[in-house]
């Protein structure tokens, strides 16, 4: 079988202890989860025609107001764009991305994941094609990453 594009390294001895950080780990992207379909609901309200952003932009110009949108998010904070799977094997192996102050900063993994909700969510809103699974990917890497961060720094 082919390799996968993304890495995954060993899960390790499996103690039992573990079984409470991973009903964290599950509440966690439980609420990611919740946040970016409210997110897409509350955008495709605000876009529609009736909507604060939908009735004050024509339709035409909607696309191109949700990807300077996307633009702008992406020069403050580059990896929110999804760059492929080198972003995401950089988020498992606990790499440092462009803008983190180091590797496993949770704060910076944090923001990205509420960047990168913000921004799939206005696109998604806005009609924008583009679909939600690898933006899935990414939330799930950072808030992942930020969760075992602090777990992490907690038991030091």
């Amino acid at each position: 079988l082919p390799a996968p594009d993304y890495a995954v390294g060993s899960l390790g001895t499996y103690l039992g202890v573990e079984l409470p950080t991973y009903l964290g780990l599950g509440l966690l992207c439980g609420v990611v989860a919740l946040a970016l379909d409210a997110g897409v609901r509350a955008s495709e309200d605000a876009w529609a025609d009736d909507g604060a952003v939908g009735s004050i932009l024509p339709t035409p110009l909607r696309p191109a107001a949700c990807g300077a949108l996307a633009g702008a998010l992406g020069v403050v904070c580059q990896p929110i764009l999804f760059n492929g799977y080198a972003t995401l094997n950089s988020l498992l192996a606990g790499d440092a991305v462009a803008g983190a102050a180091g590797p496993g900063d949770a704060a910076t993994l944090l923001a990205y994941t509420f960047l990168k909700l913000a921004a799939t969510a206005a696109a998604a809103g806005a009609g924008l094609v583009g679909g939600l699974f690898a933006p899935a990917l990414f939330l799930g890497a950072t808030a992942g990453s930020a969760y075992a961060s602090l777990l992490q720094s907690g038991a030091a």
